[in-house]
């Protein structure tokens, strides 16, 4: 249900909407299939390992609500390079730079014509590799919303809004120095995948549900 095939990104982009397409159905029928469960097992329901749903899915319940969110853009397999790339090898190379200018050696990300460290010739190019993944990974991401815009999943369902505010402390933050500007997009620019939806808690499950019951038969008692 789950399996995005990325050789081609035609062919993410089709997979990645049908994927996204039956998680948020699946999201919908958690109306009336929540309440069958005495204590509700994400992974069970959406048929994901514990890692799987550790990463893929949150749930909360609230005081009449119950809220899910589905991380959809980790479905991507265009995501899921460009997050390995920039963990295993852009994030080295600029540590290795950044310790070159501590211990005092010429040397700067910016540097492009042949002088400067080796860390820093590295860095030039790992960051050229970074900013040709994200642009991938932000198109798949693009495409995949427009195929999306025309029906109801994205419009019912979409946790945008409520992603960029998890995230905005780090744009409140100065970035780190000779990071390109390609690779320090605006907040309010960034498409997500993410999907957020709201639904009942049973009543049964609602703290301090008697204590309303009975308060509200006593004041049917008092009007009669």
């Amino acid at each position: 249900m789950y399996r995005v095939n990325g050789s081609a990104p035609a062919r993410e982009i089709v997979d990645a909407v049908r994927a996204i397409e039956e998680t948020a159905d699946r999201m919908r029928r958690l109306t009336a299939a929540y309440g069958e469960w005495r204590i509700f097992d994400a992974g069970a329901y959406f048929d994901l390992t514990p890692t799987q749903t550790g990463d893929l899915v949150w749930l909360t319940e609230r005081v009449s609500t119950v809220h899910v969110r589905f991380f959809a853009d980790l479905l991507l397999p265009s995501f899921q390079r460009a997050i390995d790339y920039w963990q295993c090898t852009y994030v080295p190379a600029y540590t290795d730079l950044r310790h070159d200018l501590r211990e005092g050696l010429p040397g700067s990300p910016l540097l492009r014509d042949g002088s400067g460290t080796l860390a820093a010739h590295k860095l030039t190019a790992v960051q050229a590799e970074m900013i040709d993944r994200w642009h991938r990974t932000r198109s798949v991401i693009d495409s995949v919303r427009e195929a999306l815009a025309d029906g109801l999943t994205l419009a019912s369902m979409s946790g945008a809004r409520e992603e960029r505010n998890r995230w905005r402390r780090c744009w409140r933050t100065l970035p780190a120095p000779g990071v390109d500007p390609a690779l320090l997009p605006p907040l309010g620019g960034l498409p997500t995948l993410t999907l957020a939806f709201d639904f009942p808690l049973p009543a049964s499950r609602q703290p301090g549900r008697i204590r309303r019951l009975r308060r509200n038969r006593e004041r049917r008692r008092f009007r009669r």
